[in-house]
């Protein structure tokens, strides 16, 4: 098919095509499995030129919840070894991906969510001689919900009954 060209040649010029293309846009998928657990869930990731990455996590109850994407640049006099440009963190709810419920450059917080599917996402542009890297972090705490009136009602209800029960019980023996 290419007399001159051996397939070794070939299949380098192939996987050297797809390393530099796979550069342009990466996109991963982490699972951070459920929220809140007993530590924090990080992981360090690398890229080369522009990402976009997801990470998946479920809360089992209410709680806030804390995400960071701390970026780690690093320059050496004028060389840019790792650097990241233009960072960007946001958190959605599974069930409503358009719209972001908190956004920012490297941190987010959001304030008693319900248990559901959640995800992060961090983009930006590793533009440094050897890429970028960032540490993810995740960090929930569980919110304890505020007796509602009905519910602070139905306690006064039961101690009464309780307080009755007991009265008439004494009562009933003396």
């Amino acid at each position: 098919m290419f007399p001159n060209l051996s397939s070794r040649r070939i299949f380098g010029a192939f996987g050297l095509a797809l390393a530099l293309c796979s550069g342009l846009a990466a996109a991963d998928t982490f699972d951070a499995g459920n929220l809140p657990q007993s530590n924090v869930y990080t992981l360090a990731v690398s890229h080369a030129g522009s990402f976009a990455d997801i990470f998946n996590f479920r809360l089992t109850g209410a709680a806030d919840v804390s995400a960071a994407a701390s970026v780690l640049n690093l320059d050496l006099g004028t060389l840019s070894v790792l650097r990241i440009d233009s960072p960007a963190l946001s958190l959605f709810s599974a069930a409503s991906p358009g719209s972001p419920i908190m956004s920012g450059s490297t941190n987010v917080f959001a304030a008693n969510l319900a248990a559901g599917d959640y995800f992060a996402k961090v983009t930006g542009n590793a533009t440094g001689a050897a890429g970028g890297n960032y540490l993810m972090g995740l960090y929930s705490v569980v919110t304890t919900p505020i007796p509602e009136p009905e519910q602070w009602g139905m306690f006064v209800a039961g101690m009464l009954a309780v307080a009755a029960a007991v009265r008439r019980k004494t009562g009933a023996s003396a």
